[in-house]
């Protein structure tokens, strides 16, 4: 599993024990081709234990990073990623500053060139 993962949005949770949600991908490893992520092709196409192999990395690195499931936080997987639930405001924003990336910012960033108007 890559280290940085892809942010796809968070929101704050009113009423639950989880107060903050963040959605990310797992697609940056395995990329897009002919429009199709191949995550999705990988578990249409029998690649279910490569996914179920994701899963398990990922299982593994929040609980070295956040402690046991359902402590500090808890998931739910979707077809490209996880929604990761946390309990506070500190560890979503950790795991947003250290363990996302926007890759559609980042390429907005690289493509643009500064011109210096005084």
């Amino acid at each position: 599993m890559p280290i940085k993962y892809e942010y796809n949005y968070s929101k704050l949770i009113k009423g639950s024990l989880w107060k903050h949600m963040v959605a990310i991908s797992f697609t940056p490893k395995h990329g897009i081709e002919n429009g199709v992520h191949r995550v999705a092709q990988q578990i249409t196409s029998g690649g279910r234990q490569q996914y179920l192999s994701l899963q398990q990395e990922f299982l593994a690195f929040m609980a070295e990073h956040y402690g046991p499931l359902e402590g500090r936080w808890s998931l739910r997987w979707s077809d490209y990623g996880v929604d990761v639930r946390f309990r506070s405001e500190k560890d979503a924003g950790s795991f947003i500053l250290f363990f996302t990336e926007n890759p559609s910012t980042k390429n907005d960033i690289a493509g643009v060139s500064e011109n210096w108007w005084v």
